[in-house]
């Protein structure tokens, strides 16, 4: 992950870290059991990032990218989600189809949401278990937008959030390979 250097970041605590890691060999296990095959998710990086500083960490803030936003209620609250490259989200959905995918149409957005949607509850499980509460995750919906405007939105819609006075939010890059 590459940041302005004017971004503030710092390490997560080593609990988060562990919680993070066990919740990503969750959802490791449980696409490769849903795609019958080995698939690896690997926990490249977290970081704490300043609410104000998300929009700039995902590349420009002008190039078209697919998102599956997903918010969460429960013990825990937020949104989590994937967000990609174009060509990034057509390989997902290539390599989980095993079809050839030559535009976003309505089956290439199915893979995607229904992809981030076992990732996303898999690790929302194990994050949920090892903080002893309970998170339910809506239904993902996939945007194909600006990166700016697709991160200014999810920023936005966490206002009660920002207004309790968080002014952080973790990121987390996880790496896709077969």
């Amino acid at each position: 992950m590459t940041a302005n250097p004017q971004t503030h970041m710092e390490q997560p605590t080593d609990a988060f870290r562990i919680m993070a890691c066990a919740a990503v060999d969750r959802s490791t296990e449980t696409l490769s059991r849903w795609l019958k095959r080995s698939v690896r998710l690997t926990l490249l990086d977290i970081s704490d990032v300043r609410v104000a500083d998300v929009p700039e960490l995902f590349g420009r803030p002008d190039e078209l990218v697919v998102a599956a936003v997903i918010p969460f209620s429960g013990s825990l609250t937020g949104i989590t989600g994937l967000l990609l490259s174009v060509d990034e989200a057509l390989n997902v959905a290539a390599t989980i189809s095993r079809r050839e995918f030559s535009e976003m149409n309505e089956m290439f957005r199915s893979f995607i949401a229904e992809t981030s949607n076992i990732l996303a509850s898999a690790f929302l499980s194990s994050m949920a278990t090892a903080s002893n509460g309970h998170i339910l995750p809506a239904e993902p919906q996939v945007v194909v937008d600006l990166a700016g405007a697709i991160l200014e939105d999810c920023v936005l819609s966490q206002e009660r959030t920002l207004a309790e006075g968080v002014s952080t939010v973790k990121i987390l890059k996880i790496q896709f390979s077969q």
